[in-house]
């Protein structure tokens, strides 16, 4: 036995320590601080990911059925946005035809669908920082109560961009309407 050994067989005999390592108990603390970490991070994700996929899923919702109102009405139809309501909504409007002695006027009417599915409420937690329709930033200037994004009689919408800030996460998106599929997609 070398002088190196003896020094081993002596610490441990001092110390009590059979072997050197980890006791079982510290590598089982170690796993359960893993896992509560790995359970936690998916869940603070998945919130701000199943906010925007329901911003989406109601945006592609009713522009569908807007879209859908205009190809078989053969009329302008609106997905307009009305944040100066309490609470802030967002719903389908056709054109309408209205006379005014002898004047005729173009009106937007609101459009019930038989489904139910011709307005949502808008999350008071998302802020709208731009909405951009064909160029024009139509939230310059930070009072933003009406808007809206014309959906022609063939079905093609008009460009928008909408820029969206949730105030529970701070996080910023932004949502595109494909003018030719009237889809909203994340960028």
């Amino acid at each position: 036995m070398d002088s190196g050994e003896k020094l081993i067989k002596a610490h441990r005999a001092l110390t009590g320590l059979s072997l050197p390592g980890f006791s079982l108990i510290e590598i089982l603390v170690a796993i359960a601080i893993v896992a509560l970490m790995a359970t936690q991070v998916p869940r603070l994700t998945r919130v701000n990911y199943n906010r925007q996929e329901k911003l989406v899923s109601n945006l592609n919702m009713l522009a569908r059925n807007a879209c859908t109102h205009a190809l078989l009405s053969g009329k302008i139809t609106q997905l307009f946005f009305d944040f100066s309501a309490t609470p802030a909504r967002v719903s389908i409007r056709q054109e309408t035809d209205k006379k005014e002695g002898a004047h005729q006027k173009t009106v937007f009417d609101p459009v019930s669908s038989p489904t139910g599915n011709d307005s949502f409420i808008w999350d008071d937690s998302l802020k709208i920082e731009r909405f951009i329709i064909e160029g024009k930033d139509e939230a310059a200037g930070g009072n933003l109560k009406t808007v809206w994004i014309y959906i022609m009689p063939d079905g093609i919408a008009q460009q928008a961009t909408l820029t969206v800030r949730d105030d529970h996460t701070q996080q910023v998106s932004q949502f595109q309407l494909n003018p030719f599929f009237v889809q909203f997609r994340v960028l």
